[in-house]
């Protein structure tokens, strides 16, 4: 009888199906309480699956070692996965979400757009990055009207991918629109269109530095030849904000 090649015996079995909130095989964790998407957790499970059984057959089994520095990992009792340390990401709770717009706005050198930029990023998800790159065209209609339905477009998204973007929370919507007054009064990105976009460049970042001037990005060119932004000043300008309020390694 032939026998089953070690490919094979993975490909069996990662065909096991896991309910989408407890992705662990047998005795492993389970990664929806870690808080990680479904498909993160499925690959953590193909990747568990495949040092597992490297640990039971013996395959490479030095380089397992070496990997995780240990030397316990091979002819063990205990499944592979318990070896390795799993550290839970940082939950940050309404109350503090809550605690974090109060102290924001009672400190802040300025009070309006820092407070407008925490509520969107935690009423629509977006990412640092995207934050500092939506423009006003974005958020407003030319007639001045929030766009409710809107979108990420592909060249601001860190994806690439364009995805929506809703402006349907009424508390995210007072605070972007009391920003964006005082912008105005600031000549902040001020057209000379009156009555366009609130008398906004449609094409300006909706969120702007204290000076009026757009975040600085960070280009590089990942390996793979993609060209990646990132806006280190945004991020660590939101990680003491959390910290001004007591959150350490709070970041939206």
């Amino acid at each position: 009888m032939a026998r089953s090649s070690p490919t094979a015996k993975l490909a069996q079995t990662n065909l096991r199906q896991y309910p989408p909130d407890s992705v662990a095989p047998p005795g492993g964790y389970f990664f929806g309480e870690l808080g990680l998407p479904t498909q993160v957790g499925r690959t953590l499970v193909t990747a568990q699956n495949l040092l597992s059984f490297m640990s039971t057959s013996g395959a490479a089994c030095g380089r397992v070692s070496w990997l995780f520095g240990t030397k316990t990992l091979c002819n063990s009792s205990k499944p592979l996965w318990h070896n390795v340390a799993m550290a839970k990401p940082p939950v940050i709770e309404d109350k503090q979400i809550e605690h974090l717009i109060k102290a924001t706005a009672a400190y802040s050198r300025m009070p309006l757009r820092d407070t407008a930029m925490l509520l969107t990023l935690y009423g629509t998800a977006l990412a640092i990055t995207e934050l500092a790159t939506i423009a006003v065209g974005d958020y407003l209609t030319e007639h001045g009207c929030v766009n409710v339905t809107s979108a990420v477009r592909p060249d601001v998204a860190h994806n690439g991918f364009e995805h929506a973007l809703y402006w349907s929370n009424k508390r995210v919507v007072a605070a972007v629109d009391a920003y964006l007054v005082w912008r105005f009064t600031q000549r902040h990105g001020r057209t000379t269109k009156r009555g366009a976009f609130r008398g906004l460049v449609p094409d300006s970042p909706l969120f702007l530095t204290e000076h009026g001037e757009p975040y600085a990005l960070t280009k590089r060119t990942l390996p793979s030849g993609v060209i990646s932004y990132s806006c280190n000043t945004l991020g660590a300008y939101i990680t003491r904000l959390h910290s001004n309020a007591g959150i350490e390694g709070g970041s939206a």
